[in-house]
């Protein structure tokens, strides 16, 4: 007698049924869909396109070297710092040299960063760097008005940038004039704390150059004690 084989085939799985193959395929269209919705609301962000557009507004090369102040006044001896800026405004990145075309007789300038002077700086597309000036006239320098002159230029010398600085030095301020104070007259037995002033008289006299001490213009009435403040001295 003749025995029929086990089936051994999967019992899911029936012939001419496609539901497994579709447990398979769905998922993986899934995926795929919420992928390429993810990256079309990634695209039409108005930051992405922003950012493009302004890229392509952007001439292709362009630099610029300029200082905050273009004309400034300071005293004799104090040195001057000046923010110095210099900027990329096309859409490559550049290498920009740096130099003082002009730094007048009796100056010492500089362009530099925090701690050391700088002659060259990269500046990436649609960025700026920040840098200074520094000078000081050297002792002896009379006041009167200077020109400083400022160059950037590409490394391949095909875009230059110039600016110029106007430093006016004006004499150093003299030292303040000693004021006189007037002296207060008091009643016999009153303190200056007492507020017991009934009368004031205009000091005046001349300057005792030695002591830098003022004679005091007339003494108090009778029986009145005269005070000032600081003291006077009267010979």
């Amino acid at each position: 007698m003749r025995t029929r084989s086990p089936n051994t085939s999967t019992p899911n799985k029936i012939e001419g049924d496609c539901s497994y193959e579709r447990e398979k395929v769905v998922p993986r269209f899934v995926l795929a869909l919420f992928i390429f919705a993810a990256s079309a609301v990634f695209l039409s962000s108005p930051a992405v396109w922003g950012t493009e557009k302004e890229k392509k507004d952007l001439p292709q090369r362009q630099i610029s070297v300029a200082p905050e102040y273009t004309s400034i006044t300071v005293p004799e001896g104090e040195e001057v710092s000046i923010d110095l800026s210099v900027t990329n405004g096309g859409r490559q990145d550049e290498f920009i040299d740096l130099q003082l075309t002009q730094v007048p007789k009796g100056w010492k300038a500089r362009i530099k960063t925090y701690s050391f002077d700088v002659s060259g700086i990269f500046v990436p597309s649609d960025k700026t760097k920040s840098l200074s000036l520094k000078a000081e006239a050297e002792e002896g320098t009379a006041p009167g008005k200077y020109v400083f002159g400022i160059k950037g230029q590409t490394q391949d010398g095909k875009l230059v940038s110039t600016s110029h600085v106007t430093i006016v030095l004006r004499e150093k301020d003299k030292g303040k004039k000693i004021q006189r104070r007037q002296p207060r007259h008091l009643l016999p037995g009153a303190s200056r704390a007492d507020g017991c002033q009934v009368r004031v008289l205009r000091g005046s006299g001349e300057q005792d150059r030695q002591g830098q001490h003022f004679q005091p213009e007339r003494q108090g009435p009778t029986n009145w004690t005269s005070t000032s403040n600081p003291p006077m001295r009267t010979s």
